[in-house]
């Protein structure tokens, strides 16, 4: 090429890393912390050397629930039309009731073990799972998310005086949140889990009461549970003063 050609038409020399080695320490603890730091790692090495197009060297589809093939088959198979792609394996954990998010980004499921029961949430773009709940001895299990994605319902015999009676429990859609019992004893759904109200200010549940006839009861998230569900007009039933009973005693008395 002659020399005024390229003076005129110049071209433009770039480096770029198509792919970056794994870390060792990402494939030994793969977490999804451990993975977002291993990018930034490959980002500023990139950087630190000069090269001129940074970009994450694949780690985006890295596998942190199989480190041992980085991630490449899920990837490449998930395209595929009539190719089942597994969300989960765990050779130890039965995983157990999945619930989709709002959105659909997340799933969140039950890793039954010896013992104990845990929610899990899994996002279906990074195929990696975190535990939600931490009920050691405990199980956990029915877990819904609420209208708008941001928490869990779900039900746990933690603290109950048998492993056969459950309560109501909340906790943020996110590691390390603390969970609440919002509702104690209510029964175990043949199918499906606890309800959320559309508003998603509260949770339906069936209160494991026999003398009550086990009510449908709204279980506020935050504040007083809500009077069971008036089984006339399925609205909930009005909470009558001591003064209002004896006074509906006196009519009935005097009819």
């Amino acid at each position: 090429i002659k020399h005024e050609d390229a003076m005129a038409d110049p071209a433009i020399l770039t480096t770029v890393v198509g792919s970056y080695p794994v870390p060792d320490w990402l494939v030994a603890a793969p977490s999804e912390q451990a993975l977002i730091d291993a990018t930034r790692v490959v980002i500023d090495t990139q950087e630190n050397a000069g090269v001129d197009v940074v970009c994450d060297g694949e780690l985006y589809r890295f596998d942190i629930n199989h480190p041992e093939t980085n991630g490449m088959i899920e990837y490449f198979v998930r395209p595929m039309g009539g190719v089942r792609s597994t969300l989960t394996f765990d050779e130890v954990h039965a995983e157990l009731y999945p619930n989709w998010a709002p959105d659909g980004s997340k799933v969140a499921f039950v890793a039954a073990g010896k013992g104990e029961s845990q929610v899990m949430v899994l996002d279906v773009n990074l195929f990696s799972s975190v535990k939600i709940t931490n009920m050691s001895g405990a199980d956990s299990t029915r877990p819904s998310f609420s209208p708008d994605g941001s928490r869990i319902a779900f039900l746990s015999n933690k603290g109950m005086s048998s492993v056969q009676e459950f309560s109501l429990w909340v906790t943020d859609a996110r590691p390390g949140s603390t969970a609440r019992k919002i509702g104690d004893k209510v029964k175990l759904p043949s199918k499906g889990a606890p309800s959320w109200t559309p508003d998603g200010k509260g949770v339906i549940a069936v209160v494991d009461d026999p003398d009550q006839s086990d009510p449908i009861a709204i279980f506020p998230v935050d504040g007083q549970r809500q009077a069971p569900l008036s089984p006339v007009d399925g609205k909930p039933a009005r909470r009558l003063t001591r003064t209002q009973v004896e006074a509906l005693l006196r009519d009935a008395q005097g009819s």
